[in-house]
């Protein structure tokens, strides 16, 4: 991982050069790019958001950056991280619902279950509702037909507007777009 330390360094390096040269912003953007080049950095996000990323302390950031950027309103609604979950559209416990064993196999629900295409964002009473819910039922919570009114968040009520099932088919297609948003 990137460490705090190599963080650090590359602060420092910044403003030495800041004071050493009454640098520029052009000499900030070159050294960050030479930093993301040198270290690899693009290559290990792109490897990083396609594997299990739910268990990830930097997920939810994620999630929030693409929230922010489909929302094109002049005034964006403050998402306030102590209130908003991580929700797995295919449940951690998929497997004691009809809905969730009639669409997965078990090895198909092990490899995607924890992938960026399974997730998004809740306010915590709607992830208490949903739950395990099976994705119709879900679909109805995300969309405020059940238990108050929509989600706030966009990228929630885009897997509700878009899917009529929530399969591996669905999981694979909104990984790539969300990999390419990225």
């Amino acid at each position: 991982g990137y460490t705090a330390n190599k963080t650090r360094d590359l602060s420092i390096q910044i403003l030495s050069e800041i004071v050493d040269r009454k640098s520029s912003v052009d000499i900030i953007r070159d050294l960050l790019v030479k930093k993301l080049e040198d270290d690899k950095i693009i290559e290990q996000a792109e490897r990083n958001i396609k594997g299990d990323v739910a268990n990830q302390p930097w997920i939810k950031s994620v999630l929030v950056l693409l929230e922010y950027c489909m929302d094109e309103s002049e005034s964006k609604e403050q998402i306030e991280p102590n209130k908003t979950e991580l929700e797995h559209i295919l449940p951690t416990a998929w497997y004691g619902n009809k809905y969730w064993t009639s669409h997965w196999g078990k090895e198909e629900a092990h490899e995607w279950l924890n992938k960026l295409g399974n997730l998004t964002l809740l306010s915590k009473s709607k992830n208490r509702k949903a739950q395990n819910d099976d994705f119709i039922i879900k679909k109805e919570i995300y969309m405020g037909k059940r238990g108050g009114g929509e989600t706030q968040f966009l990228i929630t009520r885009d897997v509700a507007s878009k899917n009529e099932d929530w399969t591996l088919k669905e999981v694979e297609s909104r990984q790539k777009e969300l990999e390419t948003r990225l």
